[in-house]
């Protein structure tokens, strides 16, 4: 979050030809997705002559460009970072002492143990966010199913798929590293991979998936079950859920999985939940709208 407030801030320190570049690429990219005769009409001579100023290596660029939509946002995320500025300026273009140089005298610093290791589990927890995040070009490249499969056997975890429902798949090098239509996920299990929030965006679109263990992870809480919920609310396949051993997860946060009409298994032993003083009450209302779902304390 800070490195993207110190982009967005930057941003306005480009250099000319570095915004031309920036509007170059967007003007290539519609070249491609818009008729020529639309481009004309809206002008294609200035576009012709601010053509002119690329170099010949940002041409041939531009020429790579694959006219997938992923992986042109990707390139266009690239060259953004490539023209940002790298690190925080600390004068300004008039020698005096610039914004960031000030807001970083001015900040008091907690220089203790405690606050050195509050600071040091703070960019733990952003580092681990942001390797759990989703990434559009391997889902483009790998689809739904083995992008997730991936993202959680890299992580320790185990898949299994419809044309060996017998096997566990525990390595990455077992799978595919691009889109196959045999492997269809019909079991995950993620247990004790510390997943965070985040990372439920990579479960997206698993049509097939049956049975899904998400235990023994610390960091769920009851807003992972409602992301779970409103991602699954419309699956016919998934009939087991296991959430045990997850001390965050509590009686609200097993009230939205209701939504899941297809569940048929719910584990919540270890929870915040099944110490719930009117678990019983809980489970009758939820029972009342899924029936043919058991919940596991």
């Amino acid at each position: 979050m800070l490195r993207k407030c110190v982009h967005a801030f930057q941003w306005r320190h480009l250099t000319t030809s570095q915004r031309l570049l920036s509007s170059q690429i967007i003007a290539k990219t519609s070249d491609q997705l818009v008729p020529k005769s639309e481009v004309s009409s809206l002008g294609g001579s200035e576009t012709s002559d601010e053509n002119k100023g690329l170099a010949e290596y940002e041409r041939q660029e531009l020429a790579k460009v694959i006219k997938s939509p992923v992986q042109l946002d990707s390139y266009w995320e690239t060259k953004i970072e490539e023209k940002l500025p790298k690190r925080v300026s600390y004068f300004d273009r008039s020698g005096g002492l610039s914004v960031d140089l000030l807001n970083f005298m001015h900040y008091k610093y907690d220089i203790s143990l405690q606050g050195l290791k509050r600071r040091l589990r703070f960019w733990i927890q952003v580092r681990e966010q942001y390797n759990q995040r989703y990434i559009a070009r391997r889902h483009a490249i790998l689809g739904p199913e083995l992008a997730t499969a991936h993202f959680v056997v890299y992580r320790g975890g185990r898949a299994k798929f419809t044309h060996t429902p017998n096997t566990w798949i525990t390595k990455c090098e077992q799978m595919p590293n691009v889109y196959d239509s045999r492997f269809r996920l019909i079991e995950l299990d993620a247990s004790n991979v510390k997943l965070r929030y985040e990372s439920f965006d990579n479960f997206s679109l698993l049509n097939s998936l049956q049975e899904l263990n998400l235990s023994k992870n610390k960091l769920l809480d009851d807003f992972m079950c409602d992301k779970l919920a409103r991602l699954f609310r419309n699956s016919n396949t998934l009939t087991v859920l296991d959430l045990s051993d997850n001390p965050l997860i509590s009686h609200r946060g097993i009230e939205t999985l209701h939504r899941i009409k297809s569940l048929r298994k719910l584990v919540i032993t270890g929870t915040k939940a099944a110490k719930y003083p009117f678990i019983d009450l809980l489970i009758i209302l939820f029972t009342d709208v899924n029936p043919n779902c058991e919940i596991v304390i």
